[in-house]
């Protein structure tokens, strides 16, 4: 009954970067549509090169939103994490790193 009340540890993903944050997800989130869909789309531009202007919008414009979707919180905490430990700068580069760094790791605790 407990367990009902404080919410069920076994749906959730937690894990730290390595940078240092700690980030909990609700595994249901990974399977939502929206999250899916736009997993899809960056495997479409799994390619993007130095040079593609136009899909590397698309990859950042992608990664919003993941973002936005994985964190209760849209990401500020993840965002305030990036500011704290790049010179009060979110480095778009630190960001996708840190985001592909989390889908990688909840994707493989998802399956395990």
């Amino acid at each position: 009954m407990l367990e009902g009340i404080l919410g069920n540890n076994e749906n959730i993903i937690t894990g730290t970067t390595e940078s240092g944050f700690n980030y909990k997800i609700d595994k249901s989130i990974l399977a939502d549509w929206r999250i899916v869909k736009l997993y899809a789309e960056l495997q479409e531009l799994s390619d993007v090169g130095d040079d593609d202007g136009e899909d590397a919008l698309k990859f950042i414009g992608i990664m919003a939103k993941i973002e936005a979707l994985l964190f209760k919180d849209k990401g500020k905490a993840f965002e305030k994490h990036i500011l704290k430990n790049n010179n009060g700068l979110v480095a778009p580069v630190v960001a996708m790193k840190e985001l592909m760094e989390i889908l990688k790791s909840s994707k493989e605790s998802k399956n395990s």
